[in-house]
């Protein structure tokens, strides 16, 4: 059996892509590629590489418990972001499987001038792709608007965070998050003009 790398987000799919475009041995197999949803395996794909494994529900949780792997296969690589948390690590290991997971990038709050605050405070609706984003703008900004989120993961820091009104789609991913910011906005709209 091919071990697997596990791909979460499109940062890491860039990564992992460079990464074995510069190192890759052409007679070493390729590994068997996994990821979180559509928008990590699109990078990896205009990469050139093949993603043999997407989760029925584009979360870490869901991809952990349906990996076609076993404790046979070896380690699974999991290159991530430094803040990612150990959900799909944890779970994998409950499964008898090794993981090593590298830290391969770091998300770090952009700075703001006083100007991008003022719109920030006034902004009714905000979107989130990321737990940190999330973590940034209570920090910053407050949690009064209404917190939009690519998923469940952020949907749940989100009301950690104290936001009153969290939406996101039922099933995770681009398409589904762009409709949920546009109902969610048009329900904002529509309490402006009541």
């Amino acid at each position: 059996l091919h071990p697997w790398v596990v791909i979460t987000s499109p940062a890491a799919a860039i990564f992992f892509a460079e990464a074995w475009a510069e190192s890759r041995d052409p007679s070493a197999p390729k590994p068997n590629i996994a990821c979180v949803g559509a928008g990590s395996a699109k990078a990896l794909e205009a990469a050139g590489l093949t993603v043999d494994f997407l989760p029925s529900k584009a979360d870490g949780k869901t991809l952990a418990a349906e990996l076609p792997a076993d404790a046979s296969a070896g380690s699974v690589l999991f290159p991530a972001s430094a803040l990612a948390a150990d959900t799909i690590k944890e779970r994998l290991a409950s499964r008898g499987i090794r993981v090593r997971r590298i830290n391969t990038y770091d998300t770090v709050p952009a700075e703001w001038a006083p100007a991008d605050l003022a719109r920030a405070q006034a902004a009714r609706l905000v979107t989130f792709g990321s737990p940190s984003a999330v973590r940034v703008w209570a920090e910053r900004v407050g949690t009064s608007a209404t917190a939009a989120c690519i998923g469940e993961t952020t949907a749940e820091e989100a009301r950690k965070c104290g936001f009153g009104r969290v939406v996101a789609p039922e099933r995770p991913g681009v398409e589904a998050w762009a409709a949920c910011c546009v109902e969610a906005m048009e329900q904002e709209q529509g309490s402006l003009r009541s």
